[in-house]
């Protein structure tokens, strides 16, 4: 009998054939994070023998040359295989991992996150899925899951994940979305007062005083001036001096 992971078969002497999802008598299954009330201990062990069964045929070998990271659980969410790279990205060593739940292993995921229970949870294929965990030593993981259950029989008996790691794109792209945070707010605060304006000639002054009448006003105010003149700082000095201070400064030349 063959293993039909995500719409593909897998079985020992023969070749990969075109799959299906489920079958005949097959039901969604409600994963509770521990184990399916429906099924013995023997069962669960029937499966984990079966991608064990999968993945000595050789499989290992090549899921661990990839540099994606790659993920198998069993139908109760308990650890079978992870290759190197899952190794790297969660900065730990296989042996600590296999045999354990994966929420034991990952606290910080529920049914509702991890893509793995949740692949288990429906019954289907869980495409390009964010996903954000802290790995057991307290570091912020993202990873871009690809995510597909595991049926054997016409039951799920597990699911499979691929895996890329995305954590310093994310954090850089964080970064930047806080400095053009900053930016705009610094262009929406007024830096300069009119007692920045320095001139002591009449004319000025004169300015001056028309802008501090302009402040107290609440109609609208048309500057001119040729280039390099002053005029955002004049504005600025406006708004810093009038009753609107406290709201945000739109400088529109």
């Amino acid at each position: 009998m063959a293993a039909v992971v995500g719409g593909r078969e897998f079985g020992a002497g023969q070749r990969n054939q075109p799959g299906h999802y489920g079958g005949p008598g097959w039901t969604t299954m409600a994963f509770d994070g521990r184990r399916r009330r429906d099924r013995t201990c023997e069962e669960a062990a029937g499966d984990d023998g079966i991608l064990k069964k999968i993945l000595a045929q050789g499989m290992d070998q090549v899921l661990d040359a990839l540099d994606e990271g790659v993920f198998i659980v069993d139908a109760d969410g308990v650890t079978v295989f992870l290759n190197r790279a899952i190794e790297k990205i969660d900065g730990c060593c296989r042996r600590e991992m296999l045999g354990k739940n994966l929420l034991e292993l990952f606290p910080s995921l529920t049914g509702e996150t991890s893509t793995l229970l949740r692949a288990l949870t429906l019954g289907r294929s869980i495409g390009t899925q964010l996903q954000t965990y802290t790995n057991i030593h307290g570091r912020q993981i993202t990873t871009v899951n690809n995510t597909v259950p595991v049926f054997y029989g016409g039951h799920i008996i597990g699911a499979a994940e691929i895996a890329r790691d995305i954590s310093v794109i994310r954090k850089l792209q964080d970064k930047v979305m806080d400095l053009q945070d900053a930016l705009a707010d610094e262009h929406m605060r007024t830096r300069y007062t009119l007692g920045d304006i320095l001139g002591r000639s009449e004319a000025v002054q004169r300015v001056v005083e028309y802008a501090r009448r302009a402040a107290r006003s609440s109609s609208n105010v048309l500057i001119c001036g040729e280039s390099g003149t002053g005029k955002e700082m004049l504005a600025q000095g406006i708004h810093h001096a009038s009753a609107r201070r406290g709201h945000p400064f739109i400088a529109h030349n």
